[in-house]
């Protein structure tokens, strides 16, 4: 750990991690985020407190950070700033609650399929592939004819990751794809389900 990161002798120096997070440095925001996901459960209030404040870096910040520490105490926030977030900050946002792993973030995953940006679209289809709701099968059949192809690559592997029957006929069924990069992504998956 650099020197611009102090020793953590108590929880109270998590306080001044946060205003390194809040800093112009990228590097040393990433070893204040690693250092507050070290402290996990600790640093999980005054993370949501920056996840609520106006400026998007250090929501995105927040966002990733809480992600890692995984504490259920940061899903309701998150779901908040996904229904009002910028774009970028919602996308960090989906991809967190991915990383939290509970039943209770899927309806606002499933919901984030809809969303207009395809950043958003894209983290959503991710996390549900972490997640491996059943119930979003059909959700993310419908996301294999995104507009975005990073959307449609992301449903491809959340399918997969899903498998069984229902993604796998979802995969088959999926409308011709052009894009050879998804096409790529469909065939390897299709491979790797049998």
């Amino acid at each position: 750990m650099s020197a611009a990161i102090p020793a953590l002798r108590d929880r109270r120096e998590i306080h001044a991690l946060i205003d390194l997070l809040r800093g112009p440095d990228l590097s040393v925001r990433g070893e204040a985020a690693l250092a507050l996901a070290e402290l996990g459960e600790a640093a999980v209030d005054p993370l949501i407190e920056c996840l609520q404040e106006g400026e998007s870096d250090i929501r995105i910040w927040a966002a990733a950070v809480l992600g890692q520490i995984g504490d259920e105490r940061a899903i309701d926030p998150l779901i908040q700033v996904m229904e009002s977030g910028d774009d970028e900050v919602r996308s960090a946002v989906a991809r967190a609650l991915g990383m939290i792993g509970t039943e209770r973030v899927e309806d606002a995953l499933i919901t984030a399929l809809q969303d207009p940006h395809s950043y958003v679209r894209s983290g959503a289809a991710f996390s549900l592939g972490m997640l491996k709701p059943q119930r979003a099968v059909e959700p993310l059949s419908r996301a294999l004819r995104d507009p975005n192809r990073y959307v449609r690559v992301q449903a491809v592997w959340a399918l997969k990751e899903m498998g069984g029957e229902q993604a796998r006929s979802a995969l088959r069924n999926t409308p011709e794809e052009n894009d050879p990069v998804v096409r790529r992504a469909l065939d390897r998956a299709l491979q790797e389900l049998g």
